[in-house]
């Protein structure tokens, strides 16, 4: 299911599943935080970081947006982290 929901975003998103001990060292690594809310109805809620994530040619992480910058914020980021050509 996580599949076919990233692939709907973009098929170059990554999405990962485990226990939550498994998933800690990989969201300690990108600053994410997420805590699962109490069921309501036949679900849960989940509480999230949202941030784009900028990675490098070799998969490292070079820098983190949040989704809710503007677009001039966004444009003086890329700049900043992205190598002059």
């Amino acid at each position: 299911m996580l599949q076919e929901y990233v692939e709907r975003f973009s098929p170059h998103i990554v999405g990962l599943t485990g226990s939550e001990s498994q998933l800690q060292p990989v969201m300690k690594a990108f600053h994410v935080s997420a805590r699962r809310h109490a069921p309501n109805g036949s679900g849960y809620l989940v509480d999230h970081s949202s941030l784009l994530y900028l990675m490098d040619g070799h998969n490292h992480l070079v820098g983190m947006i949040p989704v809710d910058a503007s677009a001039h914020q966004i444009a003086s980021e890329l700049r900043r982290l992205l190598p002059s050509p």
